[in-house]
């Protein structure tokens, strides 16, 4: 029997390979009804998102919320620097926001003239659209703030994706037929959703599964006490009443699964062959 991961691995792979072979762009209503019978969250909706973006995978946003778009927003909007309310006066991204604000943004025609010469190679004008461009990331770092990710660190994960972004665009930008704007963007957005969902992860982790590793630890802990030799897997996960293959899955979102006896079946003296003989 596939564990739920091993699942929804294939249910991606093969919404990917569906994608390729039709050349129909996906969206967000095809990738929901593909996992309509999994319990998805929206972090991981969005994860799923820049993972078929990253595949090379042409994806329309129309049917995106505001937020999920990948799309430019109005031209005035675009490079506005103001800050959430709730970031106090004291806090350093205000500086940053002033180093942002000495550098005007590039008229569209001196973009698109820059754009043209890092096409060419020009290094110095890579940089340039780097720069200039570095005040896009807090509008959209503004539309995700309060998701559990600090504001500063959502502009430091933009800020490197939009990096990331402008190197690409070389290689990348015309073989998918997006603008320089559109590129970026999709990247700025990528980056912060990626941090968002491994924020998101994490809190799953500590809401939904660490009381049950606690509780295994726990049966294991007395199984051994008992019977003088570790549980298996399948003891331990009996006693939970869950499936072996379940109990696995928690245990391989933990930052360090060793912490955790035989519940992975991975390494160690864990699994189904993790049993000890008694002395």
């Amino acid at each position: 029997m596939d564990s739920e991961i091993d699942v929804f691995r294939q249910k991606l792979n093969d919404l990917i390979d569906d994608a390729r072979i039709s050349g129909v762009p996906l969206n967000a209503k095809v990738i929901r009804e593909r996992f309509q019978d999994m319990d998805v969250t929206d972090a991981q909706y969005m994860a799923i998102t820049d993972y078929i973006i990253r595949a090379g995978i042409e994806y329309d946003d129309s049917y995106d919320t505001p937020a999920q778009s990948s799309q430019p927003q109005e031209t005035e909007d675009l490079f506005d620097l103001t800050l959430p309310d709730d970031i106090s006066s004291d806090d350093p991204v205000h500086e940053y926001i002033r180093e942002l604000s000495e550098k005007e943004p590039l008229a569209e025609e001196e973009q698109e003239r820059l754009v043209n010469k890092y096409l060419g190679g020009d290094e110095d004008a890579q940089q340039i659209l780097i720069e200039y461009n570095l005040r896009r990331v807090i509008p959209i770092a503004r539309e995700y703030h309060g998701r559990g990710v600090p504001f500063d660190d959502l502009v430091q994960e933009g800020s490197t994706g939009l990096i990331e972004g402008v190197s690409e665009f070389r290689d990348y930008g015309r073989k998918y037929h997006m603008t320089f704007a559109e590129f970026i963007t999709g990247y700025v957005r990528s980056a912060i959703m990626k941090a968002i969902t491994e924020q998101a992860r994490d809190i799953g982790i500590g809401d939904q599964v660490a009381d049950t590793l606690n509780e295994a630890k726990r049966v294991s802990d007395e199984f051994e006490e008992e019977y003088g030799r570790e549980a298996t897997r399948e003891e331990i996960a009996e006693e939970l009443g869950i499936s072996p293959e379940r109990l696995a899955d928690m245990a391989e979102l933990v930052k360090d699964p060793s912490e955790v006896k035989n519940l992975t079946g991975k390494g160690g003296n864990g699994g189904e062959d993790g049993q000890k003989g008694t002395d």
